[in-house]
């Protein structure tokens, strides 16, 4: 629990931080208010009480009704209590926990069909249940993979595989197209777990170019990417293009459903769009190398210091 404290608290911190350095400079220089959609720390879910939800890691618990500064880190709110969970059931049930799993992911199912308006949707409203029932999948699937993995691997042909990949796959983005907002997202870990268990494999051709350099440092780079695009996205990149309309005279927003969004046609859109994309990962590369030269740097000090100090012991 330390480690996974110290792998999500410091990005989550981080970012937060941010957000409220955005607002305060707001404050402090109103010539920015229009940087950002809303006024600064009046926006919803950007009140302070909301900081504190933040700080605590309790902003999934159903304590505001908004997703708040960074909206995503309400995963993390979620996935780190969970993991509490799980912690206890493991030293409670021992070798029967995968019938702890079983119960509880048909438990957090029912409520989410009771409660959330038969929706896999929670976030702020008790997201901790839905991250319980995608955790207990995940160690659903787990159970049965460490059961199967040996004798499946010998029985199916890599050309098989390819196959039984492909057809994943397609159901997958199916199933996200055409039931990512109906009762039926209710299956959404259910789904995902079959997708996790048949690439866990890494048998088939798909796996073959998803093991490639470039996706692989994507994956590297993908914890970094879900914790800042938001900010890239709502600070950075909204600014930036706020800016430019203002300065060029062009029109680059329209309303959507009460809201503002970048772009007034759809081509425009996605150029915008795929600029956004490039500047979330081109910043995440920058981070994460500036990352890894840092660790450098420290071991070659640590190095350093470890041989003068054994020159002076002899």
């Amino acid at each position: 629990m330390f480690l996974r404290f110290g792998r999500l608290y410091p990005l989550h911190l981080a970012t937060l931080l941010a957000f409220i350095s955005v607002d305060l400079l707001q404050m402090l220089v109103p010539a920015l208010n229009n940087l950002t959609a809303n006024e600064p720390f009046a926006g919803p879910g950007q009140t302070p009480d909301y900081i504190v939800q933040n700080i605590l890691l309790v902003h999934s618990f159903d304590f505001g009704k908004h997703l708040s500064f960074n909206w995503p880190s309400w995963s993390i709110s979620a996935e780190f209590y969970t993991y509490l969970v799980f912690a206890v059931a493991i030293l409670s049930f021992k070798n029967k926990v995968a019938w702890f799993n079983i119960t509880a992911s048909l438990l957090a199912l029912v409520f989410l069909i009771l409660f959330n308006e038969n929706s896999i949707h929670a976030t702020t409203n008790f997201g901790i249940i839905r991250c319980i029932y995608g955790f207990a999948a995940g160690a659903i699937c787990w159970h049965i993979w460490s059961h199967q993995n040996s004798e499946l691997m010998h029985k199916i042909s890599k050309n098989t595989w390819s196959v039984i990949e492909a057809i994943v796959f397609l159901s997958v983005i199916l199933f996200v197209a055409l039931h990512g907002k109906t009762a039926f997202n209710l299956f959404a870990p259910v789904v995902f777990m079959l997708a996790v268990f048949v690439f866990s494999f890494e048998s088939g051709i798909i796996s073959n170019v998803l093991n490639k350099p470039l996706f692989r440092g994507l994956g590297k780079l993908s914890c970094s990417i879900y914790m800042n695009h938001a900010f890239i996205a709502g600070t950075l990149f909204f600014g930036i293009t706020k800016v430019v309309e203002n300065k060029m005279g062009v029109h680059l927003f329209s309303a959507l459903q009460g809201k503002e969004k970048m772009g007034i046609s759809l081509i425009q859109g996605d150029v915008l769009t795929f600029f956004y994309i490039i500047i979330v990962i081109t910043l995440m590369w920058l981070h994460y190398s500036g990352q890894k030269m840092s660790k450098k740097i420290v071991s070659k000090r640590n190095n350093i210091s470890r041989a003068t100090s054994n020159k002076n012991i002899f």
